[in-house]
């Protein structure tokens, strides 16, 4: 019996940790689509999928299918996670700092294993084939019972549409309009998840871009030092107090949407950053290498959520998550495992999808201060497979005939 892409349902495959986590995260931003089940089964099922997606990945070659400086990177970022987890459990007090360990940080960390699901692409095409003929047409259909209740389904099921409107060119023109249009639908039906939606115009966007500079290799390089440098640029005016630019575009936007809790204008980052920030410095943190994956930081505007006495163990923004459990040391390597796969692939493919992925995250680094939770959803696995492809050194080689008929036969 086979599932799609001649591969046996009883075999490992990349399809079920998609299904699995988006049965989590629609349970989750859903009310009453599900059926309620204990919690335990989410349990079970992350580890389930988690192991499998271990297990699979250290069975896979690397010889010649990444550089050695992409393995020298990967395997440095997953020991100091294991050292940051492991500081952690020395340093929990309480239930609730294991439980975060175990549900949030170590899955965000196993989860990063989801490179290999692009490093090794060629085996893995019937997982692209399911998002493109399977998942996408049925989120359309979707749309049009959940347009009114639960919209929140078609977001978080489309988050992989990311990796299409890169590839937008490479596709054939009855692909490009279920693209476009599933598109214009995850905007139009739930814009206020903004990160998700500022992905969808920033794709877009890059694309353009890419093509208005004719891909050349200096401008893009130029381009991307320049971004790099923004988000730290406008950290240091923040903490300096002479500019908050959250401030500015929350005003900006509540010129055409009127300002609320969770509206598209609201600030929901600077006191974030105020109360990350604050925190470390009152508790003497060790700011270069953090306090480990237990760190929590004291909050007045979420003393609902504070059950551990280390405080709230979670910000909404991953920059201030990193610094605070991993420190300056752990920002770097984050800052590594996005940018050197960018840099691999604008500099050095044959084709210009891999420069459109390694651009699109260069962008990851400017979100990476806006949001990017460090947890196990399909937002990372997305971004990790991306990864993989960038690091690819079969994929990078590939020329943009070979990618289009990737997608198309």
């Amino acid at each position: 019996m086979e599932l799609i892409g001649n591969q046996n349902l009883l075999r490992f495959n990349y399809i079920y940790i998609f299904l699995i986590l988006a049965l989590i995260e629609v349970q989750k931003y859903t009310v009453g689509l599900i059926p309620y089940y204990p919690a335990i089964i989410d349990y079970f099922l992350i580890y389930l999928i988690l192991f499998g997606l271990f297990f699979q990945s250290i069975n896979i070659n690397l010889n010649e299918k990444i550089t050695s400086n992409s393995k020298k990177i990967f395997l440095v970022y997953w020991l100091y996670s294991l050292i940051v987890i492991i500081i952690g459990l020395y340093d929990s007090t309480s239930y609730w700092d294991y439980k975060y360990i175990f549900l949030n940080q170590v899955p965000y960390v196993m989860l990063s294993f989801s490179i290999f699901i692009g490093i090794n692409f060629e085996k893995n095409r019937y997982f692209f084939i399911f998002l493109i003929k399977k998942l996408f047409p049925i989120i359309l259909l979707l749309s049009i019972f959940f347009y009114d209740n639960n919209y929140s389904i078609i977001s978080v099921l489309a988050i992989p549409l990311v990796i299409f409107i890169l590839s937008f060119s490479y596709l054939n023109k009855k692909t490009q309009v279920l693209i476009v249009t599933l598109s214009l639908v995850v905007l139009f039906v739930d814009f206020n998840y903004r990160t998700n939606s500022l992905r969808i115009i920033l794709c877009y966007l890059s694309i353009f871009l890419l093509f208005f500079f004719r891909y050349k290799q200096s401008i893009l390089n130029t381009l991307t030092i320049i971004i790099i440098l923004i988000p730290l640029y406008l950290l240091f005016l923040g903490i300096d107090g002479s500019f908050d630019v959250f401030t500015h575009l929350s005003d900006k936007m509540n010129l055409y949407y009127e300002n609320s809790v969770y509206g598209f204008g609201s600030n929901t980052r600077t006191f974030l950053y105020v109360d990350v920030l604050n925190s470390i410095i009152e508790k003497n943190s060790n700011i270069f290498f953090g306090d480990g994956a237990s760190a929590g930081y004291q909050t007045r505007y979420f003393v609902d959520q504070i059950l551990s006495e280390k405080g709230r163990l979670s910000s909404e923004v991953g920059f201030l998550n990193t610094l605070l459990k991993s420190g300056i040391l752990g920002v770097m390597l984050y800052f590594l495992i996005l940018i050197y796969p960018a840099y691999l692939a604008i500099n050095f493919s044959k084709n210009k999808l891999s420069k459109n992925l390694g651009f699109f995250l260069v962008l990851n680094w400017v979100l990476f201060f806006i949001e990017v939770i460090q947890t196990i959803n399909i937002t990372n696995f997305v971004n990790f497979i991306i990864i993989g492809l960038c690091i690819s050194n079969n994929f990078r080689k590939l020329s943009d005939e070979e990618i289009k008929s990737f997608f198309n036969n």
